[in-house]
């Protein structure tokens, strides 16, 4: 957000707190299922969505998994690298 002589870091705390309203895992799924287009998803191996092998197995997308955390492609350059790196070997098959 612009301030005097610069910009400052705003952010709405709101966004932390428990969502109201919340997909169950069939109405996500059924969401996932309805996308037409080809879609990549990819996985950081000590994220929180590599842990969930049921749901992974059951996507009818293109699943890269690859070594590091939720912020792989933020953590450094080797993972931010390896981010596109796959996105890239997508766009190039599509």
């Amino acid at each position: 957000m612009p301030v005097p002589g610069g910009y400052t870091w705003r952010s709405d705390s709101r966004l932390t707190l428990p969502s109201a309203i919340r997909f169950t895992d069939q109405q996500a799924m059924a969401f996932v299922h309805g996308i037409r287009c080809p879609t990549q998803l990819v996985v950081a191996s000590d994220g929180m969505l590599a842990q969930r092998q049921e749901l992974l197995s059951a996507l009818p997308f293109d699943v890269e998994r690859l070594a590091g955390g939720h912020h792989l492609h933020l953590n450094d350059e080797q993972g931010a690298r390896s981010v596109a790196h796959c996105i890239n070997r997508f766009f190039a098959a599509s």
